[in-house]
C-alpha cells in the first residue's frame, strides 16, 4: 500500500521554502511545518538545522547553515554547498511562501493518510480489534490530519481519553495474542524489565562510581533495543569508534586491550562485527561535545524514527554532567547544578516529545556515592551536581559493587538497584561484570 510507490511529495514546493527561509529566516516563524512534513530527507536535515540555528539566535545562511550540517556530518549527504546555493533559483516569489508551505503540508497529510490507511488495514485483517476500535482509531486520526496544530498545541482532555481507551484496547490485544505481559523497550535483564515494565517513555537516570560498568550496561541495553526500535546514542566520555569497539569485543567474548595491543586476528574481530551488524545499522552513535543540543538529538531521532518506520525509539545520553559542563547552549549559567537540572528538564521535554524513553548516566559525589565503602551507595541524594533532577525523573537506578558476593578476579561483583520507579515496584538485581570482555551478565537468583 503506502510503501508500495512513493508517496506524495512536490520537490519545487519544498525547495522554494527552504530557499525563502534562507533569504529571511524571520518566515520560519510564519510556516507551520514540522520536520517531518518534508519528505525528502535532505530537505528534513535542512530544515531541522535552520532551525535550531534560529533558536540558536544565530543567523540561518549558507554558511552558518553549512558549518551547522558540516558538524552533524550531514553536509555532503544533502549535496554540499553546491545544493543549498540552488535552493533559492526556485523560489518564484518569497511574498508566496504560505502558498509553498501549504502545498508542503498538504503532501505531508496525503502521506500520513495513506500511512494510516496502510496500519487500519493491517489491524482490520488480522481480526484481534472489533469493528468498534477499529473505526474509533480510525476517527482520531482522521481529526489529527484535519488539525495541523495538534502537534504544536498539544491534545485536548477528550482526545487524550480516546488514546488512553484505544492503548488499553491495544494491550489488552497484545496480551490475549501474546499471553505475556506487555513491556516497553526491553534491556535484556529480565528481572530489570519486570520492575520497570520494560523501558516507556520518561528519563532514567544510572549512576554509579567509575569503573562499575555504566557505559557498558548503557551499550548492552542499546544493542537489545535496537533489535525492536532506533537507538541514539550521545557519548561524551568515549568515541565513536571506541564505543563500537566495546559493542563488537562485548560480542564476541574478545578482550579489546588485545584487540588494541595487536593479538587478535582481524578476522575474529570482522566475523562478531559481521553479527552484529544488523543491530549496529539501528544504532545512531553521536560523538557529543559542547556543540551538541537537545533539538539536534530531536531532529536525529525523529528522521531515524522516519527512516525505519518505528513509533518509539531509545535515546541514550553518556554522560549527563559531561554534556552539562561542556554546552554551549548553558554556558550563561553559572552554577553546574542549575546546568544538569536545565538539561534534565529538557531530556523529560524530549521523552514526551518522542514518546519514548530517555536514558542518562551520571556520576556520583565522592562523599555520597562512598567510593571507598564498597563500591559505592546506592542513595539517590549521591548523584553528582545533580540538583533535583533524581527527583524528577521516572526512575532511579545504581550500579555498585556487591559487599558480600566475590567473584573470581577479574570479575566483579555488582548490584543494579531500582531505588525509584514512578511507575512500579524498585528492588535489586545481582549481576556480574567482566571489564576484561566488556561484558554485563545477570546471575541466576539463588535458589
Amino acid at each position: 500500500m503506502a510503501t508500495a510507490s512513493v508517496l506524495p511529495h512536490n520537490d519545487e514546493a519544498e525547495r522554494a521554502v527552504l530557499g525563502a527561509i534562507l533569504l529571511d529566516s524571520t518566515v520560519l516563524e510564519e510556516i507551520p511545518l514540522t520536520t517531518m512534513d518534508f519528505y525528502l530527507e535532505r530537505h528534513q536535515a535542512i530544515f531541522e538545522a535552520c532551525r535550531e540555528l534560529a533558536a540558536d539566535g544565530a543567523p540561518v545562511d549558507i554558511r552558518t547553515l553549512q558549518a551547522k550540517l558540516e558538524h552533524r556530518g550531514e553536509f555532503e549527504r544533502i549535496g554540499g554547498l553546491a545544493y543549498l546555493a540552488s535552493l533559492d533559483l526556485d523560489l518564484p516569489d518569497i511574498r508566496r511562501v504560505g502558498a509553498y508551505a501549504g502545498i508542503v503540508r498538504e503532501r505531508a497529510v496525503r502521506r500520513r493518510l495513506l500511512q494510516a490507511a496502510e496500519r487500519l488495514d493491517r489491524r482490520a485483517r488480522t481480526g484481534q480489534a472489533d469493528a468498534t476500535a477499529i473505526a474509533a482509531i480510525a476517527a482520531r486520526e482522521l481529526e489529527e490530519l484535519q488539525d495541523p496544530a495538534t502537534d504544536e498545541q498539544g491534545p485536548s482532555g477528550g482526545r487524550l481519553l480516546r488514546q488512553l481507551i484505544e492503548d488499553t484496547q491495544a494491550r489488552h490485544e497484545q496480551r490475549a495474542a501474546t499471553g505475556k505481559a506487555v513491556l516497553g523497550l526491553q534491556t535484556g535483564v529480565p528481572r530489570l524489565d519486570g520492575l520497570l515494565s520494560g523501558l516507556n517513555r520518561g528519563l532514567y537516570l544510572l549512576a554509579g562510581p567509575p569503573g562499575m560498568g555504566k557505559t557498558t550496561f548503557a551499550l548492552q541495553t542499546a544493542l537489545h533495543v535496537a533489535r525492536e526500535a532506533p537507538v541514539v546514542y550521545a557519548s561524551f566520555e568515549n568515541s565513536a569508534s571506541n564505543l563500537l569497539l566495546k559493542a563488537v569485543c562485548g560480542h564476541g567474548g574478545i578482550n579489546a586491550r588485545d584487540v588494541r595491543r595487536g593479538f587478535v586476528n582481524p578476522r575474529t574481530v570482522a566475523a562478531a562485527g559481521g553479527e552484529l551488524a544488523p543491530l549496529l545499522g539501528r544504532l545512531d552513535i553521536l560523538d557529543g561535545d559542547g556543540r551538541l543540543t537537545v533539538g539536534h538529538l530531536r531532529g536525529r531521532a525523529r528522521r531515524l524514527l522516519a527512516a525505519q518506520g518505528a513509533r518509539r525509539c531509545l535515546v541514550v545520553i553518556d554522560y549527563l554532567q559531561l554534556w552539562a559542563k561542556t554546552s554551549r547552549e548553558l554556558r550563561d549559567l553559572s552554577d553546574v547544578r542549575a546546568k544538569v537540572d536545565t538539561l534534565g528538564g529538557e531530556l523529560i521535554a524530549l521523552s514526551k516529545q518522542l514518546d519514548s524513553p530517555v536514558l542518562a548516566l551520571s556520576s556520583q559525589s565522592r562523599a555520597g556515592g562512598a567510593y571507598g565503602r564498597g563500591g559505592g551507595e546506592a542513595a539517590l541524594d549521591s548523584m553528582k551536581e545533580s540538583g533535583d533532577l533524581e527527583y524528577s525523573a521516572d526512575a532511579a537506578l545504581f550500579l555498585t559493587e556487591s559487599k558480600e558476593r566475590r567473584p573470581a578476579p577479574p570479575a566483579v561483583a555488582l548490584d543494579l538497584t531500582v531505588r525509584k520507579n514512578r511507575n512500579g515496584p524498585t528492588g535489586m538485581i545481582e549481576l556480574v561484570f567482566l571489564p576484561d570482555r566488556g561484558l554485563l551478565r545477570e546471575e541466576a537468583p539463588a535458589s
